[in-house]
């Protein structure tokens, strides 16, 4: 794949990364011709699109069957919903403390086990039960959606008429999104434009915005899409929100550049498009998504584990991350500091995802529409297992600080980062 400029340069990045890595681990990705791709997608596609639409006007409990027929062919355990689940108990009083206007919304965030041995049943399970447990709170109402990719590097796994009728019927059915939308071509692209992107964000808003339920995957699975992707652009966005010279971006990749070889090396390389160069914090995301996925630097794929795989920085990706925030002004304190915070971040399954919290607290509860927050998780190493957490509601947000609710009856104020990385670390692995 051709880099664009676009925000799928980084799913390109982090394919370059896992190829390194199934090279190391001996995994062999199921081959998929580019003739067949031409036609058989786009014909998986509008199956996909046609099954979208018979399970949305079908009545729900036909639905909900016809999807269960769905999770078990692709190899879901199906597992059944525990009803006397003392969670769920609470987050039912929790909803109904809130009333009904407006209808709040729910978000179930869930994490995603490792794809690999015991735990890879988990994966779709989890996917179910969060479906199903938000159902619960909307009998015969807006049925439950779920973010899931439908891109090539998603469906890596899948063969290529699966691919397709899967990314036809969860981009019509749920929120499936497309990572590599620039890259679909001819009519595939056509059936599937709408789930790019570069739309996600506004899906996603307006579909909460109505009071909508929504099962969120947080992160984890890949080592090198979790650690790398939601931890440092998260990583980027917050030196740069709190940078403290408000040095001009022009200058800041000036100083990078000057400071640390890689970073021109990098520029140079062809891993991203002709005008993601415009953007210092573009290319800084890129760079250090790079450098701590494995896909350029020293760390790459030359028999050496990059910071992805080791779930802590290595020196050179250390290097990188302090670069990163030298170039905008932090002093050296301050930059080996919050590289140290990357680092400790990597070595959670599950990343904090502060920034996107944030985008939901201001743009949905900071608008005058609660969300109810369920969260679910695989539980933590040795034993897989479904694992419910504390709900809790966001009621409000006011700048930097939110009003919470929670199923006991208290109110009370927290930082957004502050209430991000204490929601994680108490519910998610």
């Amino acid at each position: 794949m051709r880099p664009t400029g676009r925000a799928d340069d980084l799913i390109v990045i982090l394919a370059k990364a896992e190829s390194y890595r199934c090279a190391r681990t001996g995994f062999a990705l199921p081959h998929k011709a580019a003739a067949r791709q031409a036609w058989i997608q786009p014909l998986g596609n509008v199956i996909g699109r046609a099954l979208s639409f018979v399970l949305r006007v079908a009545p729900e409990a036909a639905s909900a069957a016809m999807q269960e027929v769905v999770w078990r062919k692709i190899g879901a355990p199906c597992l059944p919903l525990d009803e006397d689940e003392p969670r769920l108990a609470e987050a039912r009083r929790l909803v109904e403390s809130l009333g009904a206007a407006p209808l709040p919304a729910l978000v179930c965030p869930f994490t995603h086990p490792p794809i690999t041995g015991e735990w890879l049943h988990l994966n779709l399970e989890l996917t179910r039960q969060a479906l199903r447990a938000l159902a619960r709170f909307r009998p015969g109402g807006a049925r439950p959606k779920v973010i899931v990719g439908v891109d090539p590097f998603a469906l890596d796994t899948f063969g290529v008429l699966s691919e397709g009728v899967y990314a036809g019927l969860m981009s019509g059915l749920h929120l499936g999104f497309d990572r590599l939308s620039s890259h679909r071509r001819g009519w595939s692209r056509a059936i599937l434009g709408f789930a790019g992107w570069e739309r996600m964000g506004w899906r996603v808003l307006g579909w909460l915005g109505r009071g909508g339920a929504l099962a969120l995957p947080w992160g984890g699975g890949v080592p090198t899409t979790s650690r790398s992707l939601y931890s440092t652009r998260e990583f980027v966005w917050s030196l740069r929100r709190a940078r403290p010279s408000r040095r001009p971006p022009a200058q800041a990749m000036a100083v990078l550049a000057a400071g640390h070889p890689g970073f021109a090396d990098f520029a140079e390389s062809g891993l991203v498009g002709a005008g993601a160069d415009k953007s210092a914090w573009k290319m800084m995301e890129a760079w250090l998504l790079a450098v701590v996925s494995g896909a350029w630097g020293p760390d790459r794929g030359d028999g050496a584990l990059p910071s992805a795989d080791r779930a802590a920085l290595t020196p050179a990706a250390r290097a990188a991350a302090e670069a990163c925030a030298r170039a905008l002004g932090y002093d050296g304190a301050q930059a080996e500091a919050s590289a140290e915070g990357l680092s400790r971040e990597l070595a959670r399954e599950t990343p904090y995802r502060a920034r996107l919290l944030r985008i939901l607290a201001r743009r949905v509860a900071g608008r005058g529409r609660p969300i109810v927050f369920i969260p679910l998780s695989h539980g933590r190493a040795p034993q897989p297992r479904i694992s419910w957490g504390e709900p809790v509601a966001i009621v409000g947000c006011e700048r930097e600080t939110l009003r919470l609710a929670r199923s006991d009856g208290r109110r009370e104020s927290a930082a957004i980062d502050a209430f991000a990385r204490g929601f994680v670390e108490k519910n998610l692995p």
